[in-house]
């Protein structure tokens, strides 16, 4: 989580994130954007994503899985995003990172397919689920 539903600082993403980049990199400059928006999805950040991260972003990480139903509705925003992303100034690394939870009625979520789309555009993709479960994938083209 990166942030809303009661997430703390030692358990957010970007502070995650952050703290493992010193400790692999420690020579070098890290500047860091916590750029999300509690329980906000892909409708929402593809038209307002400008308000949210700098434009010269050189990595972008979207994490949107919990908040997004499983449907075309969220492919179709989750693409937009992607593509005016991949367009920033420095064309930015994106990495769509996915999370499930067990408290919704369904374990699909909008992950699904985002994850998809992320494979379409051969962007790096991560999944995440029970703390422990951690792969990176990156499609080949």
């Amino acid at each position: 989580m990166t942030a809303g539903h009661g997430v703390k600082a030692h358990e957010n993403w970007v502070n995650i994130f952050g703290d493992w980049w010193k400790k692999q990199f420690p020579q070098s400059q890290l500047t860091l954007q916590n750029g999300a928006v509690p329980a906000v999805g892909t409708g929402y950040m593809s038209v307002c994503y400008g308000e949210h991260i700098d434009a010269d972003a050189d990595v972008v990480i979207t994490e949107f899985a919990i908040n997004e139903n499983r449907s075309d509705e969220s492919a179709t925003t989750y693409e937009l995003l992607l593509r005016q992303l991949l367009l920033l100034p420095k064309q930015p690394a994106v990495l769509n990172l996915q999370v499930f939870a067990l408290v919704f009625p369904t374990i699909t979520r909008g992950g699904d397919v985002h994850t998809a789309v992320a494979q379409y555009y051969g962007e790096w993709w991560m999944f995440c689920g029970c703390r422990s479960l951690l792969t990176l994938h990156q499609t080949r083209l």
